[in-house]
């Protein structure tokens, strides 16, 4: 029995927010099987803050990299591309790391497969990446709250299998 399972006689309780938007599970009697997902309050909510922050900030570290290697050596320009580069750099290193522990609590409790959910860690590394995560993971919470299925958990029947053929 892990942190995702209720025991047998137990089922899963979805509690939600006054905003509907984040839920979270706890195991009570009287019901079969487990319903909901364990999403805790205001982690998608934070996940989603930190993937927008991380994102702008490495597209303005990159406007800045340009800047900084574009433009003469000593111009104006450059400098200011240097000195952005450098503040913008570690306010983007730091900011990264917040963003790589809330996508980790976020996609863990989502219950994402490990390779999907490197794939969202490793987005904050590349510009516009995190935007795209952000929009499957909040996809990803819908069809958690909604019951359904995730798209590469939907079994698909094999090429051949539509049904008897006549010889």
């Amino acid at each position: 029995m892990g942190a995702r399972e209720c025991p047998a006689p137990l089922s899963h309780e979805v509690t939600r927010s006054p905003v509907g938007a984040v839920a979270y599970g706890r195991c009570v009697r009287g019901r079969g099987g487990i319903e909901g997902f364990l999403v805790k309050p205001g982690v998608l909510a934070a996940y989603r803050v930190m993937a927008y922050v991380t994102a702008v900030l490495l597209i303005l570290l990159c406007v800045a990299v340009v800047l900084k290697y574009l433009w003469p050596e000593g111009s104006s320009t450059q400098l200011l591309g240097e000195s952005w580069t450098t503040m913008i750099g570690i306010g983007h290193g730091y900011l990264y790391i917040v963003y790589l522990f809330i996508a980790l609590v976020t996609t863990v409790q989502l219950r994402i497969p490990y390779g999907r959910m490197v794939l969202v860690l490793l987005a904050g590394t590349i510009p516009f990446g995190a935007f795209f995560a952000e929009r499957k993971v909040v996809l990803w919470h819908r069809l958690r709250t909604s019951g359904e299925p995730l798209p590469f958990e939907r079994s698909s029947s094999p090429a051949g299998a539509s049904g008897p053929t006549d010889s």
